[in-house]
């Protein structure tokens, strides 16, 4: 089995969730993992198809700026993350 990391307060919350549940954490955590994945296959669709056809027909530059689309978008929340709990 592998672990995953996940915030002190999402684990916190998790394990709180989960006992309610009378379930483990690992098990509430893969049944959100399903339901989202479920929930969202026609948008991962996409993206592969989308990076499917820069490999066929883009530049290496392409590439690149398309699996870095959305850092600066994760990267401000991340901060603003920080800053409200400073």
């Amino acid at each position: 089995m592998a672990s995953v990391r996940v915030s002190d307060d999402m684990h916190q919350e998790t394990r709180r969730v989960a006992a309610l549940r009378g379930d483990t954490p690992g098990a509430l955590l893969a049944e959100a993992w399903k339901e989202y994945m479920l929930n969202h296959k026609e948008e991962f669709a996409a993206e592969l198809e989308q990076a499917a056809r820069i490999v066929r027909n883009g530049t290496q530059q392409d590439l690149v700026d398309f699996a870095n689309r959305n850092n600066r978008e994760k990267a401000e929340r991340a901060a603003a993350r920080i800053r409200s709990k400073g």
